[in-house]
């Protein structure tokens, strides 16, 4: 794999932080490189998280760690040239196992475990302040988001809303729901691949290993190959430029609490395969984000 042919994607978690070709950030602040250049590395976070996200800004120019616990409201910016986190801004509210989706126009962030019917936005080429953002009804915590078109995005289950396909358009700033999960399920991950929403994993009850595909010509959801490992709170990326490809790593079940597997998603058989490396340490609870190499890599 060169890394002409593959996005970037770092993952922040409570105990380690992991570039995987993909960036981690945590408690215990140490790093680990797996596909990439051995003299690239991320700078620890100034404080120890958990249960926070990372999110690429409209203009592309910052990438950002917000809430988490016990700092909930901050957010950072990663600057690679001083080897270091800035704090950057601070959200309207608290926020824990939220979701953060980068459109054209900026960044939205929807619900948490701390403000579920709330949502934050950051404009495109602002100044850093964050606005309150549009009111959710009946809730979002613990789901998944996916943009799928330059003005409209999907939010996927949740705690409370497990089986709601909702849509948000940002021109309209309006929520219509489309549909429902086959599944119902929290705490799981979601990722588009070319005209396929991927919705992986989660929580119903036990740990889940089962995988739904949502094509976006229908939005009708149907089953694919389940993971080899249940797994919740874990990520899921798609990374590459013309030759893409989802990864599923990290995450915990009921059985076995922490992962460090990673698996890769076969597209033409629609089967998860076990990869040939894993992660140096299990990790569960940390946010993930796929980047370019030169913004991480210059």
């Amino acid at each position: 794999m060169g890394t002409n042919r593959l996005n970037t994607l770092y993952f922040i978690h409570p105990k380690i932080l992991t570039i995987l070709y993909l960036i981690i950030a945590g408690q215990i602040n140490s790093a680990e490189l797996l596909h990439g250049p051995k003299g690239c590395r991320i700078p620890d976070l100034p404080k120890a998280v958990w249960g926070n996200f990372l999110l690429l800004t409209s203009n592309g120019d910052n990438i950002l760690s917000c809430g988490g616990y016990p700092y909930y409201k901050n957010c950072y910016n990663l600057d690679i040239a001083g080897q270091r986190w800035d704090q950057h801004s601070t959200l309207t509210q608290e926020r824990l196992y939220t979701t953060a989706v980068t459109m054209p126009n900026g960044v939205y962030i929807f619900g948490g475990n701390r403000s579920p019917t709330t949502s934050d936005f950051l404009p495109k080429n602002n100044n850093g302040v964050w606005w309150a953002g549009p009111t959710i009804t009946n809730g979002f915590k613990d789901g998944c988001g996916v943009k799928i078109s330059p003005e409209e995005l999907l939010l996927i289950g949740g705690e409370g809303t497990e089986d709601r396909i909702m849509s948000f358009n940002t021109r309209t700033n309006l929520f219509s729901t489309l549909g429902s999960l086959q599944q119902g399920r929290n705490r799981h991950s979601c990722t588009l691949l070319n005209n396929l929403i991927l919705v992986v994993g989660g929580y119903s009850g036990s740990s889940l290993s089962s995988t739904e595909i949502i094509p976006l010509a229908n939005g009708t959801p149907r089953y694919g190959g389940s993971l080899n490992s249940a797994r919740e709170h874990f990520g899921l990326a798609t990374i590459g430029g013309h030759y893409k490809k989802v990864i599923s790593f990290g995450g915990y079940d009921q059985s076995s609490p922490v992962q460090s597997s990673v698996e890769e998603w076969d597209e033409d058989t629609e089967e998860w395969k076990l990869a040939p490396y894993s992660l140096e340490e299990g990790k569960r609870d940390f946010a993930s984000l796929a980047v370019s190499p030169q913004m991480v890599c210059p």
